[in-house]
């Protein structure tokens, strides 16, 4: 399949002890980042070590300090020493930031217009400048590192007064040869970067706005799939948070008539609802849909939530995967075609990358078909339950649930392929306020995104197969703030993120193969936050505890503990013994036509 595992971790005792060891290794001062998440599976063979940069420095100095980041441009070459066919191809990342004061920024690689990394920073303290190793598996992306290109190194780093820490990073791309015994891994043969010409996102400050790219393609296209980051800035940063214009007018004027220096300024600050999703076309027809992923940054919320133990993905985005087979057929036709990209009730704003990836077949030069079937819908209204009452307290709910399906079919010499790919979305976020007449002011939202998406391929004389990806993310945060002296306001922050997701592969006649990545993090904290100047006042009474936990049907597993307490990990540990996942047949949801 053109789409791993989510994550393909370790099995095996030798493999299990070395992540354990790298765990223990970059985590050695128990106020540095440490995450559950664990490294890139890496194959037997000596890699070849291509380095990108070395101990870049991110620092620039300017009056808009929401300016674009100054990029530091690179040249990547291909390696003498390893041509390829690779095993494995795996991009390494070290980053670290002087102790201090800085906010979180977001940082990518890029290679010919498509981000080989996205993240963002961990922030600093004045007693301890922490560092941090990302990786990311880009085997699949092997079509970009098959000849000499340029690259850019971006962080969106200024400094100030105020925000004085420099960001330091080195990277570099390792490549493994295949071994004797192994075959070249599955890649797309080639890689198209859908952006506006640059090395870096495009930003799309509304629904209307879109990123877009006129491609001519290859007469052979037999699957095609499309990465896709959309990361919150900006009002939009706390989209989970927002509400309706109306309810933001009603509890806005509440708030700052109490007296909270932490409601919003402006009432439209954090409009459009609290519901996001990018929607993707191909030459103006709709495409398919890509949820958003609720990142927290690690300056979000409460900045003591998140030392030493980040979010889930914080610093290290997943692209979404979209599978566009059912469009192989009109791409193949000759012609140049327009994927178009916009964010739905983006509010101010959105950064978007996105990637195409092809694959082509290896017997034919020309393929025909046509898109037989499609019920992507083009706009989706939420549903907003509005129980809110004249002083601020009360719910408000927000829900989406959509299906859809879109098929075309491949003429080939040996005959007609049909493909198929469906999905069925379901969005809540509930929202609770309690603005007491004397007392604090609480606020919860509950969110959770579903997600099933299936892909089915029906050749003439081939067994048909069958790929399903189940996703769940959840998003629980509760924040109690009451007003204390001047310009202080004290909060209290309790945050649970998880995410679950499965892949089954079923190829007719066989077993199906499965397997599950659930994550999970735990996170409270208190403070007191200066908001005159901006600034987080030094509190302790943190605690937090993430979990990642890795399981597939031949037996293989993956469980990784990290907690901390007062910003200091006080526990990590790893067991490779978990309960094995089932062989039961498959019995996917029904998508109906709309």
């Amino acid at each position: 399949m053109p789409r791993s595992c989510y994550a393909c971790v370790a099995s095996g005792i030798v493999l299990a002890l070395v992540g354990l060891l790298s765990l223990r290794a970059a985590h050695a001062d128990a106020r540095n980042v440490a995450i559950a998440a664990p490294p890139v599976e890496r194959p037997a063979t000596t890699p070849c070590v291509v380095p990108l940069f070395s101990r870049l420095d991110f620092g620039d100095r300017g009056e808009n300090t929401r300016m674009d980041a100054i990029p530091r441009p690179f040249a990547y070459t291909p390696p003498d020493a390893c041509a390829g066919p690779w095993a494995k191809i795996v991009l390494e990342a070290d980053f670290s930031v002087d102790a201090g004061h800085q906010y979180d920024r977001t940082a990518s690689i890029w290679l010919g217009g498509v981000a080989l990394y996205y993240g963002t920073t961990e922030e600093p303290s004045p007693e301890f400048g922490p560092s941090w190793h990302v990786e990311r598996d880009l085997t699949e992306y092997a079509d970009l590192f098959r000849r000499p290109g340029v690259g850019a190194a971006l962080v969106n780093n200024w400094l100030d007064e105020k925000r004085a820490s420099v960001i330091h990073e080195t990277a570099r791309l390792l490549f493994y040869p295949v071994s004797t015994s192994d075959s070249p891994a599955s890649a797309p043969d080639q890689i198209y970067a859908i952006s506006d010409g640059r090395n870096a996102s495009t930003d799309l400050h509304d629904q209307h706005e879109s990123l877009q790219r006129v491609l001519t393609l290859p007469r052979n296209i037999a699957r095609a799939y499309l990465d896709i980051v959309a990361q919150s800035q900006f009002h939009d940063e706390f989209w989970y948070m927002c509400l309706p214009d109306n309810a933001v007018d009603r509890t806005a004027a509440f708030a700052m008539k109490r007296g909270y220096h932490g409601a919003p300024k402006r009432p439209k600050a954090c409009g459009n609802g609290a519901f996001r999703e990018v929607a993707v076309s191909i030459d103006g027809k709709a495409a398919g849909l890509a949820p958003v992923f609720p990142w927290i940054y690690t300056g979000g919320l409460l900045p003591s939530l998140w030392r030493p133990t980040p979010g889930i993905e914080t610093l290290n985005f997943k692209p979404y995967r979209m599978d566009l087979t059912p469009f192989a057929g009109v791409l193949d036709d000759g012609h140049q075609h327009v994927v178009t990209l916009h964010v739905l009730n983006a509010n101010q704003y959105f950064s978007v990358a996105a990637a195409l990836l092809v694959y082509r077949d290896p017997k034919n030069a020309a393929l025909s078909g046509a898109l037989t079937h499609d019920t992507v819908p083009t706009t989706i209204t939420p549903v907003v339950a509005d129980r809110l009452d004249t002083d601020g307290n009360g719910a408000l709910e927000t829900r989406t649930g959509d299906e859809y399906a879109v098929e075309g079919y491949l003429d080939m010499p040996e005959g007609r392929t049909v493909n198929r790919v469906s999905q069925s979305g379901h969005f809540t976020n509930t929202k609770t306020f309690s603005v007491q007449r004397s007392g604090p002011l609480s606020e919860r939202v509950a969110q959770v995104t579903q997600t099933l998406d299936q892909s089915d391929s029906h050749p003439a004389h081939a067994p048909a197969r069958h790929t399903q990806h189940a996703g769940t993310y959840t998003l629980d945060v509760h924040s109690v703030r009451e007003e204390a002296m001047g310009n202080l306001s004290r909060r209290e922050m309790t945050v649970h993120q998880a995410l679950l997701r499965e892949e089954t592969v079923q190829t007719a006649g066989q077993p199906p193969v499965r397997t599950s990545v659930e994550e999970s993090d735990d996170a409270t904290a208190q403070g007191t936050i200066d908001m005159l100047h901006a600034t987080v006042l030094p509190s302790g009474q943190q605690n937090s505890v993430q979990r990642y936990l890795f399981r597939d049907s031949a037996g293989h597993c993956m469980d990784r503990e990290i907690a901390a307490r007062n910003n200091a990990t006080t526990r990590q540990s790893q067991t490779d013994v978990c309960a094995k996942m089932g062989r039961e047949p498959i019995d996917p949801a029904p998508v109906r036509d709309r």
